[in-house]
Order: structure tokens, then C-alpha cells, then sequence
């Protein structure tokens, strides 16, 4: 029997939840959490549906630790989520986006990669506890809407769900290879408001397009950059869309922009809006326009665990044993854990089967050898950390 063979459940289960369709927007991860709910309810969890709307839904599965000698029980949390970015252009896909067909080793389809091969593997892995009591609490969350707003994984910092984890650890994608940083996000719009005119008499207007641009060209991000970090690299910002005017023939009077960006632990959220502030107030008072205003769409905090953490070394020893040639290293791209270890303080530890360049993107893909990979990696962290 080949290995494939013998893992048939776990890529049976990676296809399974890929060809369940959980695009975000519009946002309907309820099919998903009802198919995860009946598998951790069958491996003996106290598991729990947290509705957000009739279509979209988030869960929480305990196996609850016992005490011994009145010592206080650890939490080893595991959060995945349940939605994945849109399909988009069905014509752009070779097979369909949640046809889950495996071909040369790799299985295809929407949120293959990011992260419903992560999903597989952690509550395949968490088999184990199926006729265990553990004596540590294993706690696993199911959010929905990682790709947007995060309002799953906001629900569990309340705390009414009684969180306290010791460790979090995330599968998203990394090839199996270990982050233990992760850059943080600031979306921002910005709008610039001119006076509307007829084209054929551009200076009775005040064109908003041009004044963006100009601003848009004048944004020196260089204080930022100056710094670098061991893991991540650099701070980036990145102009994403534009929109302005509605008419060829009239002078626009509104236009707006967002940006992304991407900031490194130390580097703060109020310093660079304050600094794009300061930049807009001036550029508007150059061009004699009004103030352009900035709205904050998304932020997320740039996160990185305490140097020489013993839990997270020796989750990365037990990684190891598995895979040799792992690295560890940031990521650039945001995750749930952003919200969690803000709030809880707790270290955190990134390894997932996926591989980032074929996130959100057409043909979407999970090497089949990296999700058993992964599977036997959360299996050992299970096993090492259950007891301890």
C-alpha cells in the first residue's frame, strides 16, 4: 500500500472541503462549519456554532484537559478558517474551482492552498483525542471571515468563550515551513473632493483625479523603510485601486484611492496615518482644494513572539523531526492570529501545507505530499503537547 493509499481519508477530506463552496464575499461558510461540526462532534468534542447570520457561521471544539494535583491545565489552541477568497473568472480555470480533482500529486481548487488543506490536517490530526481525555485543553476554532473583516475570529476574544491559550498555532499557508512573525495591515481609502465643471473649461473646476495623483506621487514612505527586520524584511505600501469621475466630458469632483500596506512590529498604525495625514493636509493647501479625507477599512497589528520562547522552540524542534529542511521565517500576508495574540498575549506559530504563490489565485493548488506532511507534523505537536 503507497502512501497516498494509506492517507486516503485525509486527501478524501481536503477534497470534501474544497468542493464545499465558502466564497467570501458574499460570505456563506455555513455548509462548511455543519460538515466540520459532525466530524469533531464524532471525535468526542464539546463543540459549539456560533451563528453571525443566516448564512454565515463560526465554531469552537473542546476537548477539555483534566487537572492533576490542582496544577492549572494549559490551552493549545488551533484556529483555521472557513471562507475562502472569491472564485472569480470560471473561464480562468482549467477544471472547476471546486471540482478538488487531484492531478500529478496535487489537489485543485478554491481555498486548496488557503487553507482548507490546513483544516484537513489538523482535525484529521486531532483523531487522537477521539477516545483520550487529554490533560491539557485542545481547543479548535473554525472563523468565518478571515479574508475580510474578521469577524469570527473577534467573537472568540470575548469573554463569554473563556479563551486562555497557552500557544496558538496556525496553518496557513507555508509549505511547512515555520513563521513566527507576521507583518501588520492597514487598509485606507482615501478621497479627494474638487468642484465639478464642464471639461471644455478645465479651470472654472477642481479636477479630485489629478489631485489624488498628486498626492499619490508625493507619499515618501522613506522614514518607514529605513527600518529592517530579521524575518520580515521591509515596510511596503502599495496603491490598489483608483476610482474618480463619472463622465468624460465633466471635471471630476470626487475621487478615491486605497492603499495596503504592510508595517513591521515597532512601526505603529496611528504614526502612519498621521504621517499620510500630514502629507494630504499640506498637498490640499498647495493646490488650494479641501481637506481629503482618510478612512481606515482594515487593521491588523504587526505581531512576533518573545525572543528564545520555549514553547514556540520547542514546537519548532518537533517540526523538525518531521521536517528537516524547515525555515523559519515572517510572513507578509495577515492572519486570525493577529487578532488573537493581541488580545491574549500568547506566542504563536504559523506551519500549514499551502503554498503562498498559488493563494488566490486561479488554479489553486495543494502539493498532496505537504498535506500528509502537515498532517504528521500537527499529529507530533498533538502528541508533544497534550500531556505536557
Amino acid at each position: 500500500m503507497n502512501t497516498y493509499e494509506k492517507m486516503g481519508d485525509l486527501i478524501s477530506l481536503c477534497q470534501d472541503l474544497v468542493q464545499i463552496n465558502s466564497e467570501n464575499p458574499p460570505g456563506n461558510e455555513n455548509d462548511l462549519i455543519r460538515y466540520c461540526e459532525e466530524l469533531l462532534f464524532n471525535l468526542n468534542a464539546e463543540v459549539e456554532v456560533v451563528k453571525h447570520s443566516k448564512t454565515r457561521s463560526s465554531l469552537i471544539a473542546r476537548w477539555n484537559g483534566w487537572e492533576k494535583e490542582k496544577k492549572k491545565k494549559k490551552e493549545i489552541l488551533f484556529v483555521c478558517h472557513a471562507d475562502t477568497v472569491p472564485a472569480g473568472n470560471l473561464k480562468n480555470w482549467d477544471g472547476g474551482p471546486f471540482s478538488a480533482d487531484m492531478i500529478d500529486g496535487k489537489i485543485y481548487g478554491r481555498g486548496a492552498s488557503d487553507m482548507k488543506s490546513g483544516i484537513a490536517a489538523v482535525i484529521s490530526a486531532l483523531k487522537l483525542l477521539k477516545d483520550t481525555q487529554p490533560k491539557n485543553t485542545i481547543t479548535f476554532l473554525l472563523t468565518a471571515d478571515e479574508e475580510c473583516d474578521g469577524m469570527g475570529v473577534e467573537i472568540f476574544t470575548k469573554p463569554s468563550y473563556k479563551l486562555d491559550p497557552d500557544i496558538i498555532f496556525v496553518p496557513e499557508p507555508t509549505e511547512n515551513h515555520i513563521a513566527v512573525a507576521e507583518k501588520g495591515t492597514l487598509w485606507l481609502e482615501l478621497t479627494t473632493k474638487g468642484k465639478s465643471g464642464h471639461a471644455s473649461k478645465p479651470d472654472q473646476g477642481k479636477n479630485a483625479v489629478l489631485l489624488m495623483t498628486t498626492l499619490l506621487e508625493q507619499l515618501d514612505f522613506s522614514h518607514f523603510l529605513q527600518e529592517e527586520h530579521d524575518l520580515l524584511g521591509r515596510f511596503s505600501a502599495c496603491v490598489t485601486t483608483i476610482r474618480g469621475g463619472n463622465k468624460i466630458n465633466v471635471i471630476p469632483d470626487s475621487c478615491s484611492a486605497t492603499i495596503d500596506i504592510r508595517f513591521l512590529p515597532g512601526q505603529k498604525v496611528e504614526q502612519i496615518i498621521t504621517f499620510i495625514s500630514s502629507q494630504a493636509n499640506k498637498t490640499t493647501k498647495d493646490k488650494k482644494f479641501d481637506k481629503i479625507e482618510i478612512k481606515s477599512l482594515l487593521q491588523r497589528e504587526a505581531i512576533e513572539n518573545a525572543p528564545l520562547d520555549l514553547k514556540i522552540e520547542n514546537a519548532i524542534k518537533t517540526v523538525k523531526k518531521i521536517k528537516e529542511d524547515a525555515i523559519v521565517s515572517g510572513v507578509s500576508y495577515f492572519t486570525d492570529a493577529a487578532v488573537l495574540v493581541s488580545h491574549f498575549r500568547a506566542p504563536f506559530f504559523i506551519c500549514g501545507p499551502g503554498k503562498v504563490e498559488t493563494m488566490h489565485t486561479n488554479n489553486e493548488y495543494v502539493s498532496v505530499n505537504k498535506l500528509i506532511e502537515s498532517f504528521e507534523i500537527y499529529q507530533a505537536l498533538i502528541k508533544s503537547l497534550m500531556d505536557k
